[in-house]
């Protein structure tokens, strides 16, 4: 168990600084480009991306979890999943090719949108190529490699787009640097796998059927996630135009940067959990309710907190152009807390070989988030004439839905009173905080931030929402850092003398 712990600490510790490094790089390029490309043109790119989104999940088909689970409890597997992975992609990346170019002509989309499809769809493969490499490297647990991967990718993806921006070059250009980002993200990862457990590419379709067939349950759920997190964007394209994606897709980056802490949390936690599951199952009800205090200690404040700054955040990050994305970044600010449980929910089912009704969750949320969208979209777009409202809302009434049904899907005792108790200390905790920050709001978007750490920081305290045995472990935790910056300083000391 306490080597699991430094693991899983480990993990966390290095994702953590790399996606530090990565948000930071991709929040340059989402204040960059949309105020570059225009809200017309963030609405092509948005789309493209959208629509491969959705395609790959045939592509990729739900195997990286299979593959990271069947690593993770055997290393010697790695190199012929891998394989085998590579192979099955890239015949399905043929259909899924097709199926795009098939609806793309249906829905009429003008030809250059056209053009950044294909170039989207490129990149598209080699990022399934690098889920493979991905995969393999949380299997056996170095994510180190795949942190540094993301860093050294995002850097590159940054450097270059920047400078086309800087040369004038247009939006075909821009969107071919994600071409030569993914094949940097691609070779790095593949370079240390293969250091790690030596891979032998040969053309084997025997394991092809085994490997689909397992990873049905997976691709239910991804598509089920991809499908639930994209619709939206094209059904708007279908109902409202690029205008309406330009705008919805600005506030979809800036929120996916911000679930950076629990997609850390969970790729650090998944590879350990599944090992767990096979090697101690008793203890896996304490890791869950744990990382359910956690995560809802962070996402109500950041949920609350994004509400209050959204139309300020919107305009200083984008411009005045986008100023119709801060009421769709305040409703998403109120997604944010459920999603957080939602993808514990989802990473904590998988791990313990619940997948399927946890892919039924997730498919009838998807399926449900079509009928909202055209019921939500025109609605807002005639009242408010911002049709991208009517998909926040949607997806806020499929979100809360799912938290209820994968609460119901824990195994009992999962969570407790307890937990309960602490969920409404922190949402009064957090409520406390939005109202204090809410009355200092401004353009000035620090004086509202502030005031809300210093509020929700003295109601947590206040509210006594941390157990003793943690302020405990945290004291014991600052004790043993600054220990060490003292023996530090006295060995330089010493050297120095």
């Amino acid at each position: 168990m306490s080597n699991t712990k430094r693991t899983i600490a480990k993990n966390a510790t290095v994702l953590m600084g790399s996606q530090v490094v990565t948000w930071t790089l991709s929040l340059i390029l989402a204040i960059y480009l949309p105020r570059y490309l225009g809200v017309v043109g963030m609405g092509k790119l948005t789309l493209a991306r959208s629509l491969w989104a959705i395609a790959v999940v045939f592509v990729g088909f739900g195997m990286s979890g299979l593959i990271t689970k069947e690593i993770a409890r055997d290393h010697e597997k790695t190199s012929d999943l891998f394989n085998t992975t590579i192979i099955t992609r890239t015949l399905l990346f043929i259909v899924g090719f097709l199926g795009v170019v098939l609806f793309s002509k249906i829905a009429g989309y003008p030809d250059d949108t056209l053009s950044i499809v294909f170039i989207i769809g490129i990149s598209s493969l080699l990022a399934q190529y690098a889920g493979a490499s991905r995969a393999g490297l949380e299997g056996v647990e170095r994510m180190e490699f795949i942190a540094l991967s993301d860093v050294v990718s995002k850097a590159v993806n940054v450097l270059i787009t920047v400078i086309f921006v800087l040369l004038g070059f247009d939006i075909f250009a821009i969107a071919a640097v994600s071409i030569i980002s993914m094949l940097v993200m691609l070779s790095i990862q593949v370079y240390f796998l293969n250091r790690l457990q030596r891979l032998r590419i040969r053309l084997d379709f025997s394991k092809t059927r085994w490997l689909l067939r397992s990873s049905i349950p997976y691709f239910v759920t991804g598509f089920s996630i991809v499908l639930y997190h994209q619709i939206d964007t094209i059904i708007i394209s279908l109902l409202v135009g690029e205008v309406g994606v330009g705008l919805y897709g600005v506030v979809d980056t800036l929120f996916g940067t911000l679930l950076f802490v629990p997609m850390v949390f969970f790729t650090a936690v998944y590879p350990a959990l599944s090992r767990m599951h096979a090697e101690n199952p008793d203890s896996m009800p304490k890791v869950m309710s744990k990382s359910f205090d956690i995560l809802l200690m962070i996402g109500v404040p950041m949920g609350f907190g994004l509400v209050v700054v959204a139309n300020s955040l919107v305009v200083l990050l984008y411009g005045a152009a986008f100023a119709d994305s801060g009421p769709i970044l305040a409703i998403k600010g109120i997604v944010m807390i459920f999603t957080y449980q939602t993808m514990l929910i989802g990473t904590f089912l998988i791990s313990i070989d619940r997948q399927k009704p946890w892919a039924i969750v997730m498919a009838t949320a998807a399926f449900a988030t079509i009928p909202l969208d055209i019921f939500f979209v025109p609605i807002f777009e005639t009242v408010f004439n911002n049709g991208a409202m009517g998909a926040a809302w949607a997806y806020l009434i499929t979100e809360i839905g799912m938290v209820i049904a994968g609460f119901s899907l824990l195994p009992k005792g999962t969570l407790k009173r307890a937990n309960l108790w602490l969920t409404v200390k922190v949402v009064l905790a957090g409520l406390i905080m939005f109202i204090a920050s809410w009355y200092f709001r401004s353009d000035f978007i620090a004086i509202p931030i502030i005031i809300g750490i210093i509020a929700y920081a003295i109601s947590i305290m206040l509210l006594r929402v941390i157990p003793d045995e943690d302020w405990l472990l945290f004291k014991k935790l600052g004790q043993e850092i600054m220990l060490r910056i003292t023996r530090r300083r006295a060995k330089t000391s010493e050297i120095g003398g």
